[in-house]
């Protein structure tokens, strides 16, 4: 069976998205090219690939618009060449200088600040597996149902009313895959689910896919993976010895709870989705949930004797032997165990009840948690994970009521192998726009993040494990694909959260503290870390919240004996690459509380007046709170082309960004500076500068007359400037007693 996310007696969590800003993704290229030789030469980046928000660019556009290209580069502070178009509409862009791994990360953080932007990230550099849906090594069980799109707007039409493919269309599909399907049912984003009468292999996966998607009208086809909470055994850990939560003065690897603390302990506006094995009613967790929803359509996964519905309570994952080892069984080959309560565990790092003088302390004290089911027996399945990351943003999904309590934050405890399918990204995409961000396991298997999914997804803030010294837990997994490290357990000492002490069904009277480990316990340290993030500031975007996560970050410690470190080039046989760094949660809020502060903007120019043709260089100071990001220069309101989105440079509180100019027109201009703001500044506009351009050659001579001279109080007296020159164009500025009119 595969392993990939979670953790179960040993570590879960989960992670938030959905589509917001736009979308970056860096490809990572090492200076001698593939896996082996990353190890020995120093990373470098020539590649990102952005997605901007669907709503700031024109329907299906193919080309990255100039002024984005100048926005996106100006940010950067390296020049951008667009080369192509992803599957999402991302743009991929060449950097016209490669740049180090480490400054790579810090310019994509700066491209995350950017309001239009969906996400931004750094892709993995290693060869990619042979197959996308298999994880080397591991055993899978068979795929018995497809996902399938059509690129028919009627299709889509009919699945988002809950329809269903006719005989025709699943005979099409047979013929093409030489296999038969049945339907299953319609899902989220247009697309339709497919039963195989026989399951396939799943080494034989990919030749499915490729047979389906040779159809003219299907648009994309992928296996309905299961995915797992990966699970690494522990032993139980009672009481409240949670040294995740504390400094790194009494914690090397604990995330720094108490400075975020002081500032905020959550908002009741800011709610985060939990997408697990649903949540058991833990006296440490009463009152902290919101009506949720089980998103499992198959009666068998969920266990509860039907199928989806408004009651997401966990009634227990428990494999036995017997269902384990019986041929041609629906749980055949699944892990044998007793149940995870994984859900109730996750859900209790995030937001357990504090001050109230018993068991432990949650992340958020205040923000409320939407449990969403999705795995139960063996697992869950690719297309109700899907459903539930656009139901719990609040999106729509096909034949379920919507979700009243939208998520800000959605949390993923999971994970199986292969690469991020066109089902995931999608959803991801969806929620991203709609201002949810996801926090996603990295995965159990001591293996490069780049093989499991969802964490592999772009726009995701993908979480790596550190045990209580700092170092990376032995199990998680590793390299460019995740982006942060926190707190999940390791060397014999867990994660304590909310648990049940039964074995199969839930004990009433058994609810207990158990510590787990995994990376499936560190992903709802981000989640609770993020969503005080967005009680602080409510206006951030979840690429803001990732690249203020990264540019705060705690750096690893060393001499831990499996050390982590933040620069891929400097990754070896023993030192991973586990992300930016240790998750610091007082750093995090403390860049972000408060909102955006006020900001002011004053202009200045080289030289006024100045003859036409001279280069004159206007420059912008801005004054705010460490200011960062770029200024647009206009003149007479009209954006200057090559000053759209000037950069700003040095330190400090005061902050300056130029714009050289040596085509202005003979005549009077009014300049403006405009600063766009960051996550912590607010815009500001300068107040107009008068740049005057005499002529290069020749003279002129102005004459004013009066239409009335003398003239009464509160008569129209008009003032007529006679200009004379070469052919002189441009404006005339009119002053009484030195006083602009």
């Amino acid at each position: 069976m595969n392993r990939t996310l979670l953790s179960h007696f040993t570590g879960l969590r989960s992670l938030l998205g959905r589509a917001l800003p736009a979308l970056l993704a860096i490809t990572v290229m090492a200076a001698t090219g593939a896996l082996a030789g990353i190890a020995h030469a120093a990373a470098t980046v020539d590649t990102i690939v952005v997605k901007i928000r669907d709503d700031a660019l024109p329907p299906d556009a193919r080309v990255l618009p100039v002024e984005f290209g100048d926005l996106l580069g100006a940010a950067a502070a390296v020049s951008l060449a667009q080369i192509g178009v992803e599957r999402d509409g991302a743009f991929r862009l060449r950097l016209t200088q490669p740049l180090p791994f480490v400054e790579a990360r810090a310019a994509v953080n700066r491209v995350r600040m950017l309001p239009q932007v969906l996400y931004a990230q750094l892709p993995d550099p290693t060869v990619p597996s042979a197959s996308p849906f298999l994880v080397p090594g591991a055993a899978q069980p068979p795929v018995t149902k497809m996902i399938v799109k059509y690129r028919d707007p009627a299709l889509s039409w009919l699945s988002d009313r809950d329809g269903a493919l006719d005989a025709a269309q699943l005979n099409r599909l047979s013929v093409a895959a030489g296999r038969s399907f049945a339907n299953e049912r319609a899902m989220s984003g247009g697309a339709f689910v497919v039963r195989l009468f026989q399951p396939v292999p799943a080494d034989q996966a990919q030749t499915l896919v490729q047979s389906l998607e040779s159809v003219p009208e299907i648009e994309y086809a992928e296996p309905d993976l299961r995915m797992y909470p990966t699970i690494v055994p522990n032993d139980s850990l009672y009481g409240s010895q949670q040294w995740d939560l504390k400094p790194p003065a009494q914690s090397a690897g604990g995330a720094n709870l108490p400075p975020a603390w002081d500032i905020t302990t959550g908002s009741s506006a800011v709610r985060i989705a939990v997408l697990d094995t649903g949540i058991l009613p833990h006296p440490d967790l009463i009152g902290r949930y919101l009506a949720g929803y089980d998103m499992i359509a198959d009666a068998l996964v969920g266990n509860d004797g039907n199928g989806r519905d408004s009651d997401p309570t966990d009634p227990g994952d428990w494999i036995t032997l017997s269902e384990n080892q019986e041929p041609g069984g629906y749980f055949q080959g699944c892990r044998v165990g007793s149940s995870s309560w994984h859900g109730t565990h996750v859900a209790g790092t995030i937001g357990a009840s504090s001050n109230n003088a018993q068991g432990i302390a949650g992340i958020n004290w205040v923000s409320q948690i939407v449990p969403v089911r999705v795995l139960g027996k063996c697992g869950g399945y690719t297309s109700d994970i899907a459903d539930a990351m656009r139901w719990a943003a609040g999106l729509t999904v096909t034949g379920v009521p919507g979700n009243p309590n939208p998520a800000r934050v959605i949390s993923l405890s999971l994970g199986g192998g292969g690469a991020c399918g066109t089902t995931f990204q999608s959803a991801i995409n969806a929620a991203l726009a709609a201002g949810s961000l996801f926090t996603i396991a990295a995965g159990n298997d001591n293996a490069d993040a780049k093989d499991f999914s969802p964490g592999n997804c772009a726009g995701v803030i993908t979480v790596a494990a550190t045990q209580a010294a700092g170092a990376r837990a032995s199990y998680s997994n590793h390299g460019a694909t995740v982006d942060i490290a926190a707190p999940g357990g390791g060397d014999g000492v867990g994660i304590v959260s909310t648990l049940n002490s039964g074995t199969t069904t839930a004990n009433p009277s058994g609810y207990i503290y158990v510590g787990y480990q995994g990376t499936s316990m560190a992903t709802p340290h981000l989640a609770g870390i993020a969503s005080l993030m967005l009680s602080a500031n409510s206006t951030l975007t979840p690429a803001q919240v990732l690249s203020t996560i990264q540019t705060t970050a705690r750096a690893f410690p060393t001499g831990t004996g499996r050390d982590c470190t933040s620069d891929l080039g400097s990754v070896t046989g023993t030192i991973k690459y586990c992300g930016a760094g240790i998750v610091d949660a007082g750093a995090a809020v403390a860049a972000v509380a408060g909102g955006p502060g006020a900001t002011t903007t004053l202009i200045s120019s080289s030289s006024h007046p100045a003859a036409a043709g001279a280069l004159v260089t206007f420059t912008a100071s801005v004054t705010g709170t460490s200011p960062t990001g770029t200024v647009t220069f206009r003149d007479g309101g009209v954006t200057i082309a090559t000053c759209s989105a000037a950069p700003l440079a040095g330190v400090g509180s005061t902050r300056t960004a130029t714009c050289g100019i040596s085509t202005l027109a003979t005549g009077v201009h009014s300049i403006v500076a405009t600063y766009n703001g960051d996550a912590g500044n607010a815009t500001s506009s300068s107040p107009p500068l008068s740049q005057t351009i005499t002529g290069a050659a020749g003279s002129t001579s102005t004459v004013v007359s009066s239409s009335a001279n003398p003239a009464t109080a509160g008569v129209l007296v008009t003032f007529t400037a006679s200009v004379t020159g070469t052919l002189p164009t441009g404006t005339v500025t009119f002053r009484d007693g030195g006083v602009t009119i």
